[in-house]
């Protein structure tokens, strides 16, 4: 019962979700007094960065967006 392996932790969340979660926690704190999030008023961001960002995005999605499931109603 009281062993060294009471003393080891394993590992729940991945270090890149956790990475992201704060990532985001972030922006939306920066971003707390807009109406939405990626309001970006009075901001002049070069276009080649914001690109960048959205492709960042858009791959998270892809990489976070989880496994492919059977559509429920086929087993029936």
């Amino acid at each position: 019962m009281f062993s060294a392996s009471l003393f080891i932790t394993t590992e729940l969340i991945p270090r890149t979700t956790l990475i992201a979660v704060f990532l985001f926690l972030g922006i939306e704190w920066l971003q707390r007094e807009k109406q939405h999030t990626l309001e970006m008023t009075g901001m002049k961001i070069p276009r080649p960065l914001r690109w960048t960002v959205y492709g960042m995005v858009g791959y998270g999605i892809f990489i976070f967006g989880g496994k492919e499931q059977a559509f429920i109603y086929f087993q029936f």
